[in-house]
């Protein structure tokens, strides 16, 4: 499941694809649709907690339930920090 405060609704992967993370997303511009300048993004990664389809207890953990985060940066060049 991919989560975001920009999108309305989760995106969940179809079954075939899905793994047992939940990843919740942000642009580091605070919009929706950015500008084509410089930009980017800060992610963190949680484990999904419960069996089956995701749903909002795997989203709404605390933060000390993260398994990683970090952030991306893209422009003229691409920067990915992890941790």
């Amino acid at each position: 499941m991919l989560v975001s405060e920009d999108r309305e609704e989760p995106v969940i992967v179809d079954q075939e694809s899905m793994g047992r993370y939940i990843v919740v997303f942000d642009p580091l511009t605070g919009l929706a649709e950015p500008p084509c300048e410089d930009m980017g993004a800060i992610f963190g990664i949680f484990r999904q907690r419960s069996q089956g389809l995701p749903n909002l207890d795997d989203v709404t953990q605390p933060g000390r339930q993260i398994v990683a985060a970090g952030y991306a940066l893209y422009g003229s060049s691409t920067v990915i920090m992890f941790r």
